[in-house]
């Protein structure tokens, strides 16, 4: 990653500058103070003010007046995101067409010509600029009528349309006032035996699940080496590995009876009994289709000693404070409960498909990250509780009145979420006393 960030460290600089171009040559000379983020975060295992509080989005001044165009990290199926495509960079034009140019501007004609192909080279597909809004009012009609609109957008089943497969485009769209939006209901799964993901708490004694980390797993990529590079394509030829015998706790769902819809954080409320006083976990959210595949939705973290829940803590998210104070080392052999926070993400899970959760070590679901992870002299062998005493709950943020997306379940083409064929897991379980 950093040495790409040097003067011309991507490869195509040097072929621009040799074409004439006389911006990008200087332009290379300021990449000289790129600062080195991973020696940055390896010396700073814990959040601190000094080199956290200054880059933290929450210290904007409270009573700003200027609108920000915000996007959700992880999912590209989602709230709009800024200059990325077509339609989102169309979106943040308007922005600064209303706050700061104080004129509505349409897209040069020779931009509209030729800039899909342009862009879509970049997603190794054609795209095109959608219809332009408000461009026959009076200024301040146009202004008003922008912001008239729900302030929140979610673009449904990004990469879904069969017209242009992969693509950024999507299917459907639906605003909200907020986010999340105000009719999420935190709606909780429960890990049961035999591996099934139930509706109802247990309510019985049950062998754990148990599984053995794998470092080894920190530094596997779903577009790994050269095919890191299709990572914005249409469609990438993903590497998303099943998950290997023994190395995970896997839960699933009967197939739905209806559309579940989610938007918003989640969280994983596990319990957790490790054999060392430390666990790096990971929790990959996905979907079971009705046509057998898996297909990739969401993921979170937790590095177990920072796992102390903050004063703002909710049923979606634990609020924790990543500080050295906070954290405390795992109790082992001994039962803990541990919740993991999953990013955000606003997906459909359609009836006759199924919810799937695996934790596992982190690792191996995304295009370009890695991880480096706690090392042992023995690996931790984790067990997830799933009984009465130790009832591990997946709590997801259920939108019972969506509305905006199309029925018809799309093709396993979304962007950002690797596809792979359904292969059923069977959970190892832990002795019993």
């Amino acid at each position: 990653m950093l040495n790409k960030a040097r003067p011309k460290g991507q490869g195509w600089e040097q072929t621009v500058i040799d074409g004439g171009d006389t911006i990008c040559g200087p332009n290379q000379a300021l990449r000289g103070q790129n600062v080195d983020q991973v020696d940055k975060a390896m010396r700073n295992p814990y959040y601190t003010d000094e080199v956290a509080t200054p880059l933290s989005p929450s210290r904007s001044p409270p009573r700003s007046r200027c609108p920000r165009c915000s996007s959700a990290p992880g999912r590209t199926n989602r709230l709009v995101r800024a200059s990325r495509t077509c339609s989102t960079r169309s979106r943040t034009l308007r922005s600064i067409d209303f706050y700061v140019a104080g004129e509505r501007t349409p897209i040069p004609g020779f931009l509209r010509q030729f800039g899909p192909e342009l862009i879509g080279e970049a997603f190794n597909t054609r795209l095109e600029f959608p219809e332009e809004r408000w461009l026959d009012q009076p200024f301040a009609a146009a202004k008003a009528a922008f912001e008239a609109e729900d302030p929140v957008t979610i673009l449904w089943d990004r990469g879904g349309r069969s017209q242009n497969p992969g693509a950024p485009e999507s299917t459907g769209v639906s605003r909200f006032t907020s986010w999340p939006p105000k009719t999420v209901e935190p709606t909780s799964w429960f890990a049961a035996t035999d591996g099934v993901l139930a509706a109802t708490k247990p309510t019985s004694a049950a062998p754990a699940a148990r599984w053995t980390t794998d470092v080894n797993q920190g530094s596997q990529q779903t577009l790994p080496g050269d095919l890191g590079g299709q990572a914005f394509w249409a469609l990438p030829d993903w590497q998303w590995k099943p998950e290997e015998a023994g190395r995970s706790a896997v839960y699933v769902t009967e197939p739905l009876a209806q559309d579940v819809v989610i938007a918003g954080p989640g969280s994983a409320d596990l319990w957790i009994r490790s054999s060392q006083p430390n666990a790096d976990l990971s929790v990959t959210l996905s979907e079971v289709r009705s046509d057998g595949r898996e297909e990739y939705v969401q993921s979170g973290l937790l590095r177990a000693r920072i796992r102390k829940e903050g004063p703002d803590a909710t049923a979606l998210n634990p609020d924790h404070s990543g500080r050295e104070e906070d954290s405390e080392p795992l109790p082992v052999d001994t039962w803990t409960q541990a919740r993991v926070p999953m990013l955000n993400v606003a997906h459909v899970f359609r009836a006759g498909s199924r919810i799937r959760v695996s934790v596992h070590t982190p690792g191996g679901d995304k295009p370009r990250w890695a991880w480096i992870l706690d090392r042992f002299e023995a690996p931790p062998v984790i067990d997830i509780g799933n009984d009465a005493a130790h009832p591990t709950a997946f709590v997801l943020p259920v939108v019972p009145d969506a509305s905006g997306y199309v029925a018809a379940e799309p093709d396993c083409v979304l962007r950002g979420q690797p596809c792979r064929p359904y292969v059923e897991y069977h959970n190892e379980s832990a002795p019993t006393a």
